[in-house]
């Protein structure tokens, strides 16, 4: 959304477009019961909630489908964060329904998902961060799709970069996306 009068981007009207996580599950028609049970399952240390709560007021807003693997991990990673951090305010917009602000976030032409994007108490942008963490995306793109399309995958070849990709989350990609996240609004 562009601001008519000046022609400058508008935060605060998209921020305000954005629903809140149960808003988000409430519309969400996949992958709801893996969301909630990664939401439920993290805990965070408290150097990690001692570091967002250094930067609140801290407004996220968050570009995402229900349908994308990464958005499974990482939005319910970002939601249960803000649901911890008093005066952290996490916003959602669908991806597909919001065109004009996806182009604002591509990555390498892409539009890839989830996009957090971090705003001070004003919402002046303090920074935004993108897709997957570093690791998890070489894995998948150098090893798991190697010039293959996911469409092209077999059911139970996709089972299992689904069981593979949530192992390596939780033994690594988890503590690598937090500390991704921070430098991000820094």
């Amino acid at each position: 959304m562009t601001d008519a009068s000046t022609g400058h981007w508008d935060a605060k009207a998209w921020f305000r477009r954005g629903m809140n996580w149960s808003e988000f599950l409430d519309i969400s028609r996949n992958n709801v019961a893996r969301m909630r049970q990664f939401y439920d399952e993290f805990k965070f240390s408290t150097d990690v909630i001692s570091f967002y709560r250094a930067r609140t007021p801290l407004n996220v807003l968050a570009i995402g489908e229900d349908w994308c693997p990464d958005v499974v991990h990482n939005l319910s990673l970002m939601a249960r964060l803000a649901d911890q951090i008093a005066g952290m305010d996490l916003r959602i917009l669908k991806r597909d329904d919001n065109p004009e602000l996806m182009e604002r976030y591509l990555t390498n032409g892409a539009r890839r998902i989830p996009v957090f994007v971090f705003f001070d108490a004003a919402l002046a942008e303090l920074g935004d961060w993108r897709g997957r963490c570093k690791s998890a995306d070489a894995w998948i793109l150098g090893e798991v799709t190697r010039n293959r399309k996911w469409e092209d995958m077999s059911r139970d070849e996709l089972r299992a970069f689904h069981d593979e990709y949530d192992r390596r989350f939780w033994e690594s990609y988890v503590d690598e996306t937090l500390s991704e996240l921070g430098r991000a609004m820094q």
